[in-house]
């Protein structure tokens, strides 16, 4: 690849328009050669190709089977035409990510109301795809979940970023490490983190945990877990919060050094949605920031209960289909 810009057979891109960059890839911005269309392309860099071929394979066949309003479409696979590097031709989302919507200062308390519930619903109906298919995303984050404006000026949220994806039933575990620090599971934290070696396996709760602390940091502008100074300053006190954090507590902050952590068990004041869905909220968050998987909720429980939560706000239903879980049929129709 030039200096100046990069093409496939199909599509050309500045290397200057950067839309995020990771430790194996980066995504820009990029127009069909033909039609001008734009799209998202993500080039995989010379650390991804060190990895097996499997897991390299892994987020190329992950987006061909997944088809959903919900999930950042992939359009194409092709080659970069100096270096055959793989990039994936990807739809492109005109808002940015919901992590620059809240690093907006008129956000820096959370969103509206409307949108918040504009987020969660995207969230479910896009988590609810994934578990039709037995998939675990692994690094959801604001920073992983893109938002498309339409013409009408109204979001739609979009997962994306399935490098660390992989096919996984409700009762099965996996023990490889994946994650963004601050949106990772207590014991995914331990490992990942602060290289403490165990045992522990990891199963489907570890996605809830990522969004709970998602939906927290979008309805209040800030994380739900803060050691003095910061989660990436203080990561054995970050452990402490999360690890520790008592049964209905939905955030932790350590005030001084060394100081006792204050918990809550309500979201803040400062916070914008209504006090009748911060009742509905918080058993929510409680019971999927629960670091003892065993506690935590399934993603039935999840699910019906945001139903009731969006039923109740919106007076609708979310775009659920029918999904086996736990062995149980829950029935989502309208």
């Amino acid at each position: 690849m030039s200096g100046i810009t990069g093409s496939t057979t199909n599509y050309l891109w500045s290397v200057h328009d950067v839309l995020g960059q990771g430790a194996t890839a980066s995504v820009y911005k990029a127009r069909n050669k033909r039609s001008g269309e734009l799209v998202a392309v993500k080039v995989f860099n010379v650390l991804s190709y060190s990895r097996p071929h499997d897991v390299q394979m892994r987020e190329f066949e992950m987006l061909r089977k997944l088809n959903h309003s919900n999930i950042v479409r992939l359009f194409a696979v092709e080659e970069v035409l100096q270096t055959k590097q793989k990039v994936l031709v990807m739809e492109y989302c005109s808002g940015g990510s919901l992590l620059n919507l809240l690093e907006d200062p008129e956000n820096a308390f959370g969103l509206p109301e409307a949108e918040f519930l504009t987020v969660l619903q995207c969230i479910v109906q896009g988590m609810n795809h994934l578990r039709e298919y037995g998939v675990v995303h692994r690094d959801i984050k604001p920073g992983n979940i893109m938002r498309q404006v339409g013409e009408d000026g109204k979001s739609v949220y979009k997962l994306t970023d399935f490098g660390a994806a992989r096919e996984l039933e409700d009762d099965e575990k996996f023990v490889s490490i994946y994650g963004t620090e601050e949106y990772l599971h207590p014991d995914m934290y331990e490992r990942a983190v602060l290289r403490k070696p165990h045992q522990k396996s990891y199963g489907v709760s570890v996605d809830l945990w990522s969004i709970g602390v998602t939906l927290y940091h979008s309805a209040t502008g800030s994380l739900p877990f803060t050691p003095y100074e910061g989660p990436r300053k203080n990561k054995l006190t970050m452990y402490k919060i999360t690890t520790e954090k008592p049964m209905g507590a939905i955030a932790g902050t350590q005030q001084v050094e060394g100081g006792p952590i204050q918990w809550s068990y309500h979201l803040p004041y400062s916070c914008q949605l209504s006090q009748g869905l911060k009742v509905l909220l918080v058993p929510v968050l409680a019971g999927i920031m629960e670091a003892d998987q065993g506690r935590c909720w399934g993603f039935d429980q999840f699910f019906t209960a945001t139903t009731d939560i969006l039923q109740r706000s919106l007076g609708i239903r979310p775009d659920l289909t029918p999904v086996l879980l736990k062995g149980t049929p829950y029935n989502f129709s309208h």
